[in-house]
This record gives structure tokens, sequence and C-alpha cells, in this order.
């Protein structure tokens, strides 16, 4: 078991198993900032409620327990837990480290709540800061100005035509952006 710190966020990594084959097993320990009284867990009729109790201490949990119970079980496989204290704000200190230091596997589950449902993948995330600039001008004169929202709205239909946007498996809708 290793405990790994970047940038003041901690990871914690444990292997089981051998083989050619990794299964990662993700879950983040984190959660959305919130008021004091709203980190005070409550149960009802059998059901945990509290800050982070379904995203995804849960998850967390059910995978620790998975992992132990899988420990001395030849598996032919590595099974992988990760888990990581920033994916809230972006998992770039964890996650990210990680991959970016051989931390990878051939196959990974996030246990991060989907309703009951199983999310079978996804699109990833695309994140920009754009600026767009214009020239002001007073309203009864547009044509003396550049009008920066008519710019920023023709690069977003430009971004609207990109390959990514129609891409889809049978597993992933195409991405509307709206």
């Amino acid at each position: 078991m290793n405990l790994i710190v970047n940038n003041g966020y901690k990871m914690l990594v444990s292997e089981i198993g051998s083989g050619d084959k990794t299964l990662i097993w993700n879950g983040h320990v984190d959660v959305v900032s919130g008021t004091p009284d709203q980190f005070f867990p409550e149960v009802h009729e059998g059901n945990l409620y509290g800050r982070g109790t379904a995203d995804m201490k849960a998850g967390v949990a059910g995978m620790m327990c998975a992992f132990n119970e899988l420990k001395d079980k030849d598996l032919g496989l590595k099974i992988q837990l990760q888990i990581v204290s920033d994916e809230e704000i972006g998992g770039l200190n964890c996650s990210g480290y990680l991959a970016k230091h051989g931390y990878r596997g051939d196959f990974v589950i996030c246990a991060e709540p989907t309703q009951l449902g199983i999310g079978l993948q996804a699109k990833g995330a695309l994140r920009l800061d754009i600026e767009v600039s214009g020239k002001s001008a007073h309203g009864s004169r547009p044509w003396e100005g550049v009008n920066a929202i008519e710019k920023a709205y023709d690069l977003y239909q430009k971004i609207k035509e990109l390959p990514f946007t129609r891409d889809h498996t049978p597993f992933t809708l195409p991405l509307h952006l709206t």
C-alpha cells in the first residue's frame, strides 16, 4: 500500500494479484463543500444519509471490501485500488497524477453513482478558457465597433462542427452542445 501526496492532495494506491492485465478500481473521498451542519450523517430506516454517502463513499467502501475479499485469491490479473482526494475539483492532482506516473490499467471501474445503473463509457471532458475581444461602440452606431458576443457565437458554431462532437459508440450518445 502506498500513500502518495501531490500538491497537498493525498492518494492511497494498493495492488493485489498478478498477471499481464491490470484492473483499476478508482474512487474519491472528497466532497463538494457545504455548510458545517451538512457533515453530520444520519441513519433513517437502515439507510445512511449525509454528505458524500452516495458520491462516493459507499462505492469506495464497497471496493475496499471486495479488495479485501479477493486479496488471497488467484485472480489471473492485478487489481489496483486507487483512492483519491480531488475528484470534485477536476482530479488533476490525484487521478491525473497517477496516470502520468504509470499507474495505468487495461480497464477501469469507478464506483461513481449512476442512479443504480451501469455507466459503460464516458466521452471525457474538454475544458477551455477562451477569450474573445471586440471593440466597444455606442448602441446607435454598432458598425463602429466589433461585437465580441457575435465573435464568440461564431467560434461556438465552429466548435460544434469539430469531429468529436459527432463521434460516438454504441455505449455513448453523440455529444449535443447547447
